[in-house]
């Protein structure tokens, strides 16, 4: 192989796993950080994680939102 496309191949290489690394470490420090989002329905039903920290949300209706 030719010593400029080994080097080539390295540094592809190299890029890949550095992007592999750097998302899985981004995933591992958000993972206790993320809001999920249930709907009320989903809640009710029991189908929330119990003892996390979760979103609720749903439908807007037509004048259920007042805004100052």
């Amino acid at each position: 192989m030719h010593p400029l496309r080994r080097q080539r191949l390295f540094i592809v290489f190299f890029i890949v796993i550095a992007t592999g690394l750097a998302a899985a470490l981004m995933g591992y420090a958000l993972r206790e950080n993320i809001n999920l989002f249930y709907p009320p329905s989903d809640i009710v039903a029991g189908k929330a994680p119990v003892g996390r920290d979760i979103r609720a949300g749903g439908m807007v209706l037509e004048g259920s939102v007042k805004r100052a």
